[in-house]
């Protein structure tokens, strides 16, 4: 069953509840991060317009990082694009292969969202998508998302 993230900009409201709970729920060391939430201002005072831009993993369907990965820890499963960092070598080909700037070294291998893998495999939802308040991120089987993102 193939499975993605639905991220609806419209509805962010840049409380960084996905991050913190991204950063908690995988207990991610100090200085990595999944999630970056990026302010973004536009115009000239007095006439400003705001957003945010929210820096994560896409999951591409065909992920630049998955294929040139020279030892399989980066790997397509249920439509997520997961990574085994045990298996990772350090070569860096994903973080330059990568058009969004996701995957990044960190203590000697690449490191990057995989979707909550555990928590998902056993049923239950990311830690971003289950503490987000505004429901900017749902998470379920890609038809359903697909269904959700075309009615808003």
């Amino acid at each position: 069953m193939a499975q993605a993230f639905l991220l609806d900009l419209g509805r962010c409201i840049g409380c960084q509840a996905c991050v913190v709970s991204c950063k908690t729920g995988n207990e991610l060391a100090e200085g990595l991060a999944y999630i970056e939430l990026i302010e973004q201002v536009r115009g000239t005072f007095p006439d400003l317009e705001g957003g945010f831009d929210n820096h994560r993993c896409l999951h591409c369907a065909d992920a630049a990082c998955v294929a040139v990965c020279p030892t399989g820890a980066l790997y397509k499963e249920d439509g997520l694009t997961r990574l085994d960092r045990g298996a990772c070598s350090g070569c860096e080909y994903c973080v330059t292969s990568c058009p969004y700037d996701i995957p990044v070294m960190f203590e000697g291998r690449s490191a990057k969202c995989d979707g909550c893998a555990s928590t998902t495999k056993a049923g239950g939802s990311p830690w971003c998508v289950t503490t987000c308040p505004s429901r900017a991120l749902e998470f379920g089987e890609r038809d359903e998302v697909l269904r959700t993102a075309r009615t808003r």
